[in-house]
């Protein structure tokens, strides 16, 4: 009836690193002080790079007192989803600087990709022969390494959560090896509604020394936002729960859904 009352409770408010600097009144991420999560201040090396960790957290009191003018631009009326800064972010980013070159724009030095050419294919082949044993309850087929360009979110959520682990232990050098462990294993554990909150701490410390590695392999002009961000992640599984109970999948998915309804509609107007 018109006079029930119905009390609707907001969780949390699903967005996008740039959306949520837009909504939040917050720098963007590529600005010297655009972490939303400590006081970091980043550093100009070809881009704005964020290099360390242990820096100090920024608190909600903070978000109550003037405006600095350094990392708050506007007043705000969030959770760091993990499809783009874990799948589509961090994951990516490691697929594709094991098997591409990569030019310094700083010094022009190239450094070679991770993997070999054969190896690639190797892996390639790996991914492909594990669709036949894949479950239903996958909603993506594993492609080729060469395609991760086209690959979607929930393609690099199974590549870091089941595929990776079984096709990469003997194709990686043991140091990028065992960097993978350090996501793959603190991914898993934050994944895990069982899991998540008792190792909530193990977790964090395992992100924090990825990022560190991460550095020393990768080398210190790849420590974008999506790469330090990715320690804080621990946080919002700590408030919200695993990554899946706050992640945009479930919105992803229905974009599909408009994209034929558009088709649909723009073939109705071609046709009347």
């Amino acid at each position: 009836s018109l006079d029930q009352s119905v009390i609707v409770r907001v969780a949390a408010i699903i967005c996008d690193a740039p959306a949520r600097s837009f909504v939040k009144q917050i720098k963007k991420v590529n600005a010297y002080q655009g972490c939303e999560r400590c006081d970091i201040i980043g550093v100009f090396i070809d881009k704005v790079i964020y290099v360390g960790d242990g820096h100090r957290a920024r608190k909600d009191d903070a978000f109550n007192l003037p405006l600095d003018g350094e990392h708050r631009v506007g007043v705000s009326p969030f959770a760091a989803y993990p499809l783009h800064l874990v799948y589509l972010g961090e994951v990516k980013k490691l697929i594709g600087m094991w098997f591409r070159n990569r030019r310094s724009k700083t010094s022009g030095l190239v450094y070679p990709p991770v993997l070999t050419t054969s190896t690639v294919e190797e892996v390639s082949r790996r991914l492909l022969s594990l669709n036949a044993y894949l479950p239903a309850e996958f909603s993506q087929r594993g492609r080729i390494l060469q395609e991760y360009d086209s690959w979607k979110g929930a393609e690099f959520r199974q590549f870091i959560l089941y595929l990776g682990i079984v096709i990469r232990k003997d194709t990686l050098p043991s140091s990028h090896w065992k960097n993978f462990l350090l996501l793959f294993t603190a991914v898993r554990y934050l994944s895990c509604p069982h899991l998540c909150v008792s190792n909530i701490g193990f977790a964090k410390q395992l992100l924090r020394l990825f990022v560190r590695k991460f550095q020393v392999l990768y080398g210190k002009e790849q420590m974008v936002y999506n790469v330090h961000s990715i320690m804080h992640i621990a946080d919002d599984v700590q408030r919200y729960g695993p990554l899946d109970s706050f992640s945009s999948f479930p919105f992803e998915s229905y974009l599909s859904k408009f994209r034929k309804m558009l088709q649909l509609y723009i073939r109705w107007i071609g046709v009347a």
